[in-house]
């Protein structure tokens, strides 16, 4: 059986790569579907997050608020 990553690695290295990271992009590109529930466990394991609220317009012209997550 290949060796695979458990959902909090993943999310590490996401954000190790990329900087930070959205629930949208956890569920788009890592197949996470409860990113918050991931974040509190890492807290839990001693690790803090830096928590930033962004905005932008779906496609109905509406504005959506999400938060983004990175390493502090």
């Amino acid at each position: 059986m290949a060796n695979r990553k458990n959902q909090k690695q993943r999310i590490l290295d996401y954000i190790d790569e990329y900087g930070s990271i959205t629930a949208l992009e956890a569920v788009r590109d890592l197949g996470v579907l409860q990113l918050s529930a991931r974040l509190v466990e890492m807290e839990k394991d001693g690790i803090a997050f830096k928590k930033q609220q962004e905005s932008a317009k779906n496609r109905f012209g509406e504005t959506i608020y999400y938060t983004r997550y990175s390493i502090r």
